[in-house]
């Protein structure tokens, strides 16, 4: 990913899948669009890729060793979906991208 969100999220009696979803939806939230992709801690999940449903849509869950614990980094990852090198090599929020992906 070139940009993301980055949740903080420690509270044990809370699961792994909400801490996600509410990660997503931040995400979509601030930049307009669904994100495709949550890096997470490796401690955190098993140690393949798992791919979960959120509102309909795949996100997958990536162990990563350059998240801490407790951390979800949520963006987009998926080529020309967002977060895209405009004219120039300027970066385009996910709002602009999808704007310009429908002109």
């Amino acid at each position: 990913m070139l940009a993301g969100l980055l949740w903080f999220d420690d509270d044990p009696r809370r699961d792994l899948a909400t801490k996600i979803a509410e990660a997503a939806q931040r995400y979509q939230q601030k930049f307009g669009v669904a994100p495709d992709t949550c890096y997470v801690n490796p401690r955190a999940v098993a140690e393949q890729e798992q791919v979960v449903a959120w509102q309909g849509r795949p996100l997958r869950v990536i162990p990563s060793g350059h998240i801490l614990a407790h951390h979800f980094w949520v963006g987009v990852e998926k080529e020309g979906s967002a977060w895209c090198a405009g004219e120039g090599g300027s970066v385009m929020s996910p709002a602009k991208a999808e704007q310009a992906r429908r002109l």
